[in-house]
């Protein structure tokens, strides 16, 4: 555990050493209002956070990561910075014409050191319009939350006048975790203060555990024209299903639930009183805006009784969320909801929208057996069907999945064009283990399947098939489905795959990857030879991708026919795929390189493609291979004309390569662009990539603070990883919207992705950001903005218990796959 001693200094302009240049061209500082608590102060107090003990240091290799980035120790900026008295000095006159004159005479270093020396002073007009000028790439965590509260308290002082829009100044640094502290400093302000500060900021990371913060601020009993505080609330609500009782008494108010008689069955009070609410024009058009689907959730996860049968056919005559309403039925037994249930079931009311599927689910749950014959008929072609069947009789589901999944028919399209069986059994088997079973709250998982496996194994049935079965039902991700698929591949992967690319780079072939990756790479050294050039064109790609030493020759003789017969126009590889042969070392694969990077004909060489091939020989001595993923490659090359081949720099990075000095050759980039963001810089460990790095976390006005930050921290900085967790934990809004997958795992550390499934439930605008990493890194798709039918939390939290892990980086689909098991 770490403790914090905190130091108040209060220095006089007679503090700094003698008067400074700075001091003699402004004068005496700016007058404060006598109202103020800081008058009377010739330069306000400044705070230094001084460390008084550290966190012990991380200890082998912990399972807990989160427990270990959460004990490393954070080295605060006030402790490690202290500005000049100048500057200190220059930041008191910041937002008077002679300060702001100042500043535009000032380098972009000297503006930023002046504008965070403002940050300690304290709270007083001077702090704050230094903290509102300061980006939030300039500053640091512990920055960012003084400027957070430099703000706050100036909306809240009487004597300083902000403008309407100060508090968007805090989207530039506040986090989740100053939502408590804001919500209590509003608690006592004026309404318009209060509807200015939670429009601007609350709703971007309100979080499920600030909703029973967020009651003191109003009483909805009775309301017309709510705060909009309450809108916004509708709003963060949409992402998570936790609190409900809280945010239903905000929203309808705590006497309209709490006056209700205490129920011994049936739907909660309060999500009764918000059902009711549907079938009435309450005036409340807010709390409709992004509600309903919120309301559903929590009928889909309630058990209505008979009770509340006429509340539950009320709602399905007026039309909403009729499948769901359909299903809760299941749960009623009178006369009333089951004439309803039989009729929507008919085939002659057949709706689009999946009423009738309802309707026969909820029927068979009852036991109706003509409703589960229809049901069982429908599972293979409609994924809904097939995810109530497995709730209701899983082995009846599996039985008719399996009958599909094993006709060797079953893959031959009809004459008009429709999708084949197996493909249309496919597709609801997709659904129905994600939507279909998350919007109506079914509770099976992926391994009532299970037993489905040996069959797979033993059917007489293509290669193609079996990976598309396991890809489509995770509880047959097995090493022993790999091995199959494998063995079954024939000379050549299936015309269909092969006209539309289905297989170059598909996420089923991963299994073959993983699963059985030396068979694998025998089966696609053969496909590189086969006569079709789509074919060949595939197969020499994905050798490339997953890497393949003893492909170097063959590999070589196609990346010589670029452009030729060979790729037939069915794939556009690029002349920096060459950088790829790094995967596949060899002497022939050396030698192609340097023929590349020194040709006897330079005008027959690209640029392009004699920068990647310096590229791939660089990887081959030294250069971490991870950069094809994070390097961006094609972004360097556009620094140099296209034409040049002979450019200095390009020069000095091919020299360098050709002598086996890959790293070498990455730093020329970093001597000859110092300023530039290079993603992946901390993959390389190398105290001059490092100096470089610090030297951006330094300069402060080159706005890469962070950035450079998220690299040290991947290179191993301890430092730099307390910081960057700190940041990812506190929910910095802008800090956590610049990561992608690889910074925001600090570099693809798995241990860190329950905090972006945390992140998930956040308000409208850190929720899309939390997303990113997920699907980047596993390729799971939470694209529910709000309003769905179930949380983004709720869908990962599902996908990851059909797939515990552990996982490993595919190449091929450049995502973390499940290892087979």
């Amino acid at each position: 555990m770490r403790s914090w001693a905190l130091l108040l200094l209060v220095p006089g302009v007679a503090a700094c050493a003698g008067p400074t240049p700075i001091a003699a061209r402004l004068g005496a500082p700016p007058a404060v209002s006598p109202a103020s608590p800081y008058a009377g102060a010739e330069l306000p107090p400044t705070a230094v956070i001084v460390r008084s003990a550290a966190a012990p240091a991380r200890n082998g290799d912990p399972a807990d990561t989160r427990a270990y980035y959460n004990a490393l120790p954070l080295l605060d900026t006030f402790d490690a910075w202290k500005p000049s008295g100048d500057a200190l000095f220059a930041a008191l006159f910041v937002g008077t014409e002679a300060g702001d004159d100042l500043l535009a005479a000032l380098t972009p270093a000297e503006r930023v050191n002046v504008l965070r020396a403002g940050l300690r002073l304290a709270p007083g007009r001077a702090a704050w319009e230094c903290a509102r000028r300061l980006d939030w790439r300039h500053m640091d965590v512990q920055e960012q939350r003084v400027a957070v509260e430099h703000v706050v308290n100036a909306v809240l002082d009487p004597t300083i006048e902000t403008p309407g829009g100060a508090f968007w100044d805090l989207l530039e640094c506040f986090g989740a975790a100053d939502v408590p502290w804001l919500l209590e400093q509003f608690r006592d302000a004026d309404p318009d203060v209060l509807d200015r500060a939670t429009v601007s900021l609350v709703h971007k990371v309100t979080h499920a555990e600030h909703f029973p913060l967020l009651e003191p601020f109003y009483d909805a009993s009775g309301a017309t024209d709510p705060p909009e505080m309450i809108e916004l609330l509708s709003l963060a609500v949409s992402f998570t299903d936790q609190h409900r009782d809280v945010v239903a008494r905000s929203w309808w108010g705590r006497e309209a639930i709490d006056q209700r008689s205490p129920k011994t069955e049936g739907l909660p009070a309060a999500l009764t009183v918000c059902l009711e609410s549907l079938l009435r024009d309450d005036g409340a058009p807010y709390r409709e805006r992004y509600s309903s689907t919120w309301r559903a959730r929590w009928l889909r996860d309630a058990v209505p009784a008979n009770v509340d049968a006429t509340l539950l056919l009320r709602l399905e005559d007026r039309g909403w969320s009729r499948p769901l309403v359909l299903w809760s039925m299941r749960h009623l037994s009178d006369a009333a909801t089951l004439e309803r249930l039989r009729k929507r079931a008919d085939l002659r009311e057949f709706d689009p929208d999946d009423d009738h599927v309802a309707a026969r689910g909820a029927l068979a749950f009852r036991g109706d057996a003509a409703a589960l014959d229809s049901l069982e008929m429908l599972c293979t072609t409609d994924g809904l069907a097939l995810a109530l069947l497995l709730e209701i009789r899983p082995e009846l589901a599996v039985e008719a999945v399996t009958n599909v999944l094993l006709d060797s028919h079953a893959n031959i399209a009809s004459d008009d064009g429709e999708e084949s069986a197996l493909d249309a059994c496919l597709a609801a088997l997709w659904e129905a283990h994600g939507d279909a079973r998350l919007d109506f709250g079914a509770t099976w998982n992926s391994s009532v399947f299970a037993s489905l496996e040996e069959r797979v194994l033993t059917a007489d049935i293509e290669a193609s098939r079996v990976l598309h079965i396991a890809h489509a039902i995770p509880a047959l991700w097995t090493r022993r489905m790999a091995e199959r698929a494998v063995a079954r591949m024939g000379a050549a992967p299936p015309d269909d795959e092969i006209k539309d690319g289905d297989w170059y780079g598909g996420e089923h072939y991963a299994l073959a990857e993983v699963g059985a990756p030396d068979a694998f790479r025998t089966r696609l050294r053969r496909w590189a030879q086969d006569e079709r050039p789509g074919v060949r064109a595939m197969a020499v790609w994905s050798l490339l991708k997953v890497g393949d030493p003893r492909s170097g020759k063959l590999l070589i003789e196609a990346l010589r026919a670029i452009g030729d017969e060979l790729w037939g126009g069915e794939l556009w590889i690029g002349e920096l795929g060459l950088e790829y042969l790094a995967l596949s070392p060899g002497p022939e694969v050396e030698a192609y390189l340097r023929e590349l990077v020194t040709p006897d004909t330079p005008e027959r060489v690209s640029f392009d493609r004699r920068f990647g091939a310096a590229v791939g020989l660089a990887m081959l001595h030294g250069l971490p291979t991870s950069l094809l993923q994070e390097g961006e490659w094609w972004a360097y090359a556009e620094w140099w004309d296209d034409g040049d081949a002979r450019s200095a720099e390009i020069d000095t990075f091919c020299a360098l390569a050709l002598q086996g000095r890959g790293v070498d050759a990455y730093v020329s980039l970093l001597d000859a662009h110092p300023d530039t963001r290079f993603p992946g810089a901390g993959d390389i460990h190398d105290p001059r990539v490092t100096v470089y790095l610090e030297r951006l976390r330094r300069e402060r006005h080159l706005e890469s603070y962070a950035f450079a930050t998220a690299e040290l921290a991947i290179q191993g900085d301890l430092g730099a990883r307390a910081e960057q967790w700190a940041a990812l934990k506190r929910g910095l809004y802008r800090w956590c919207d610049d990561t992608d997958a690889r910074t925001a795992t600090i570099g693809f550390d798995l241990g860190l992705v329950p905090q972006w499934a945390e992140f998930i439930e956040a308000g409208d605008c850190q929720e899309p950001t939390a997303r990113v990493p997920l699907r980047d890194l596993f390729g799971v798709d939470l694209d529910n903005h709000s309003g769905w039918g179930h949380t983004g939390a709720h869908a990962f939290s599902v996908w990851r218990a059909d797939r515990p892990g552990p996982f490993v980086r595919s190449r091929l689909t450049d995502k973390f796959v499940p290892v087979p098991r």
